[in-house]
Order: structure tokens, then C-alpha cells, then sequence
């Protein structure tokens, strides 16, 4: 097991290869032959599962309860003028098809 920084996390953790049931059906299927791909598996921390890649593209948890809040409000301006958009795009669909 390597220890490096987790970027999810945001600590020092454990990271290692996840070999488990799909490995092992795959090898059972393949004979044997797919066990040559877990060297090119992905180190994954131990606490989260992310990989060091996948972990750089995650944007980390709202720090604050206020930031949370924010990002709470967003997502319901965006949920409101998604269902606005929608409504008006079946209702232009409406009056064309049934023309």
C-alpha cells in the first residue's frame, strides 16, 4: 500500500489496488488471461475509492454551512428555469404537431 495525498479527502491516506468480484469473475471467464490487466489498475484511497485522477477532477466539499447554502440555492434557480424551458418546449411541440 502507498501512502500519498488524497485530494477528495484532503489528507494523507492509503491508496492500493481494488481487486474484487468483478476481477475475480473476469478471470474465472477469460481463464486467467484478464489477472494481466491489474498491474494497469488505478490506486484507490482507502477512505473515499477515488483514484489520484479521478480524485484531481472532483471539486472538494462546501467548506461552510453558507457555501453549502449557496450551492443549495443554485441548484434550485437551475431546477426552476430547467422546468420553465421544458414547459415551453412541449408547448411549442403541442401547437406544431397538432397543427
Amino acid at each position: 500500500m502507498q501512502v500519498a495525498y488524497c485530494e477528495n479527502c484532503g489528507k494523507m491516506t492509503g491508496h492500493k489496488r481494488a481487486i474484487g468480484v468483478g476481477t475475480a469473475l473476469g478471470a474465472l471467464v477469460t481463464g486467467g488471461a484478464s489477472l494481466l490487466a491489474v498491474p494497469a489498475y488505478g490506486k484507490r484511497c482507502i477512505i473515499c475509492g477515488l483514484t489520484e485522477s479521478d480524485a484531481a477532477k472532483t471539486t472538494p466539499a462546501p467548506q461552510t454551512i453558507a457555501e453549502a447554502q449557496q450551492a443549495a440555492e443554485d441548484t434550485a434557480v437551475g431546477l426552476k428555469w430547467l422546468a420553465i424551458i421544458g414547459f415551453v418546449v412541449a408547448a411549442i411541440i403541442f401547437l406544431f404537431v397538432r397543427s
